[in-house]
């Protein structure tokens, strides 16, 4: 199982505020049934209004354990190999990558992350991790 970002609970609060709830904590993506391939997304939502939408979300903290690029660097080849996972295996759920508000409002406002966001078409959530409320779906 992979590891769960420390930011992960603060999350999944400000989305159940937001009237998401947890369906799979991972979500299991399976690739290849005969070679038992596997990757995993954090979260797997399902919307309390409509009970119908369904999203899936990969976290990331950016913690400072390792430089900010390079977890950028990681973030973004996850996304991109599950979005093409999704795509692939027809599952119809739009995938978004939660990061923290105070990270989205430094970092990702730099022009490279910008325009690596824009080419690559990243859905974001931004959320407020302290208060755990969502700030911006993008």
């Amino acid at each position: 199982m992979p590891a769960t970002d420390q930011c992960e609970p603060a999350v999944v609060n400000a989305l159940a505020k937001d009237g998401w709830i947890v369906i799979d904590r991972p979500f299991t993506i399976q690739l290849d049934k005969a070679k038992r391939s596997y990757i995993y997304a954090d979260l797997r939502l399902r919307n309390q209004a409509d009970n119908r939408t369904v999203i899936i979300i990969e976290v990331k903290c950016f913690s400072g354990n390792e430089s900010l690029f390079n977890e950028f660097y990681g973030a973004i080849g996850q996304y991109a190999t599950y979005r093409d996972a999704l795509n692939l295996l027809h599952i119809p759920a739009p995938l978004f990558l939660a990061v923290p508000s105070d990270i989205y409002a430094t970092f990702f406002q730099t022009p490279i992350i910008q325009s690596v966001l824009t080419t690559l078409r990243i859905q974001l959530i931004i959320i407020n991790i302290q208060l755990e409320e969502i700030v911006e779906w993008t």
